[in-house]
Parts: structure tokens; sequence; C-alpha cells
């Protein structure tokens, strides 16, 4: 399967069709292939936003590896409910399609991207000693609309991280972030001085 998708947030996703809810990925790690329970991130590795040219293969083997003209490659473990797969080509707003692999299971999955901006995902299905366990546990929960505010990136961050502590975001919750945001900036500098 082959589609074009926009890299405005930094990442794109391919999930399990089985998942009623977008996924905030962990981003702690410093990897740009992210995968968990149900679902596949790729980060961009570059500064282009998209649209980006990506290509969808399902091997019934670990299939040779390439090189050129890929020049980045990262693999890693997924575990899919069903194993039809959503393609999204911006987060949660439109799907390019479903991509079928062989049903409920453990697969590996390897990530290529190039410097022209297109990216080959690869699945095949895990060896004997790959287990569900192997996999990290999905995100949190996160509205996509946080995502997509137009709003400074430390505030967005600081608002991202009460949401994984509440169900749901307030104003007010938005105007402490903000707040909290200013008070960091001016941080160290000199009191205002008063007239008289």
């Amino acid at each position: 399967m082959e589609y074009e998708v926009m890299m405005v947030d930094g990442f794109f996703i391919i999930e399990d069709a089985s998942l009623a809810d977008h996924i905030m990925p962990a981003f702690e790690s410093d990897e740009w292939l992210l995968t968990t329970e149900n679902q596949v991130t790729v980060g961009r590795t570059s500064q282009g936003l998209g649209p980006w040219g990506v290509r969808l293969e399902f091997w019934d083997s670990e299939p040779a590896a390439r090189a050129e003209p890929w020049n980045t490659t990262s693999e890693s473990l997924a575990w899919f409910a069903t194993g039809t797969l959503v393609a999204w080509k911006a987060w949660g707003e439109s799907a390019a399609g479903e991509f079928s692999l062989s049903g409920k299971g453990v697969y590996r999955v390897r990530a290529l991207i190039n410097d022209d901006e297109r990216c080959l995902v690869q699945f095949w299905p895990g060896t004997a000693a790959d287990t569900r366990d192997d996999v990290p546990a999905p995100g949190k929960m996160i509205d996509p609309m946080l995502l997509s505010l137009n709003i400074p990136d430390e505030v967005k961050s600081a608002l991202v991280s009460r949401s994984l502590d509440s169900e749901e975001l307030t104003e007010q919750d938005i105007r402490e972030a903000y707040a909290a945001q200013r008070d960091q900036e001016h941080e160290g500098e000199p009191p205002a001085s008063q007239g008289s």
C-alpha cells in the first residue's frame, strides 16, 4: 500500500483497526520508530513537514535488508489485536485506507527512511521467541484537538502532561499552563522598579 502523510506534528501513525481512540505514544525514547500494542508511530528524522511518501509491505518472513536509497533504518516489535491496520494521513483526521497482515499476533516492524522524505514500513510475523509480553503497552489517551492547538510548544507540553493525569482539560488548566510558562520565562529577571 502506498500513500502520503503530512508530518506537521512530527510523526505519523499506523494502528490496529480495533483501537477506538487515538493514543499518544510515549516519546521518552530517542528512537524515531515507536511500536506498542496495536500501534506503530514513525517520527520524522529531518526537518521536512511533508508530504511524505509512505509504502507499507507485508512479508511472510523477514525480508532481505535494503541499502540504497534508504539511509536510516530501525526495527522493533509490535502486537496487533486484529492485524487489520489503519494508515492515517494525519493525526485522527483521515485514513489512507486499511492494510491487512495475517491476523492477530506479534509482528516485526522495520522502518526505512531516505532524504527524499520517503518511508518504507515492512511487517512480518514474529519468531516463536517473540511474545506479547515483549511489546510495550500503549501510551496514554490524548485528545487530538489538544495536539493541534496553535499555542507555544512549551505550553502544549505542559497541557499534555496535565491531560495524562486527568480525564478532561478545562479552560483553567490552559490558563495555568500559560501562567507557568510566563513565570518560567521571567525567572532571574530583576523586579520592575516602582514609580515614586
